[in-house]
């Protein structure tokens, strides 16, 4: 297991957050990626330069991942069918030590506690783009939808809605993550916060990231706001149609607002 410890200057004062990557040290076996069925409990894909079309509903007790990308590069993988994960410290998806991949879920990720994240792209020079078509729910303390770790260049595109139930659970952390690229085609919804401010986006240490918001940011929690910036984070820039947005942090470098009509267009409150 390993464990990351931040300060963050919280909008009420200085607070200590614990961030933990649950990696388990007992992992069950996964059989590769192998076209054209997936098999239930996931797959393992380890290798460069491939294509994959898998079907089929996932329920995985791996420990790691229902689908989990370790050492791969430049692949081509496509899923269709809902992902179910409630093995303790699991995600849906984990990319791991991986880049240049094109990735995309047909079908919606549920995250049941003990289990910890939807997506989690980690360690890596990154350059990864994901495609998720459907939703993603999570319920546990700091059960995180998309998990943007350690890793540049990531291009994540979200064609549904991210909800997370459990406390000091942003629908989105960029972690230590440079020039990664958001684009929102749905909702972020999120639960209450125990220790911060709740918070739809959450950055840390994470400069040059594109955001394009064009639907509705709904975050709950004391003080909220729909997009946190911390420590050295930067917004290259937000592209945005929500009126009422509300946002914390040093202000983006470029600012556009996708206008629907002239009563309906994007605002944002500093």
């Amino acid at each position: 297991m390993r464990t990351f410890t931040v300060t963050y200057k919280s909008i009420g004062g200085a607070v200590f957050l614990v961030i933990t990557l649950f990696i388990s040290s007992q992992v069950m076996a996964q059989d590769a990626c192998v076209n054209p069925t997936i098999p239930v409990i996931g797959c393992l894909l380890s290798s460069d330069d491939g294509t994959y079309d898998l079907t089929g509903d996932l329920n995985a007790n791996s420990a790691l991942a229902a689908i989990r990308f370790k050492d791969a590069d430049r692949n081509t993988f496509n899923y269709t069918g809902n992902i179910t994960s409630d093995t303790y410290g699991e995600s849906g998806l984990y990319l791991q030590n991986s880049t240049f991949n094109n990735i995309t879920i047909n079908g919606n990720i549920d995250v049941v506690d003990p289990a910890l994240y939807g997506i989690l792209a980690a360690s890596s020079t990154g350059s990864n783009t994901i495609i998720m078509n459907g939703n993603i729910t999570t319920d546990r303390y700091t059960g995180y939808g998309y998990f943007n770790l350690f890793e540049d260049g990531t291009n994540f595109t979200l064609n549904g809605n991210i909800t997370t139930l459990g406390e000091d659970s942003p629908a989105i952390m960029v972690f230590y993550s440079n020039n990664v690229t958001l684009t929102l085609n749905g909702n972020l919804t999120t639960g209450e916060s125990r220790l911060l401010n709740g918070r739809g986006i959450d950055m840390m240490n994470s400069t040059g990231v594109t955001i394009t918001n064009l639907g509705t940011i709904t975050t709950g929690g004391d003080d909220p706001y729909d997009i946190v910036l911390r420590g050295t984070s930067t917004v290259a820039t937000l592209n945005n149609r929500q009126s009422g947005l509300t946002y914390y942090g040093k202000i983006p470098t470029n600012y556009n607002a996708v206008i629907n009509s002239t009563s309906d267009y994007g605002k944002i409150i500093f």
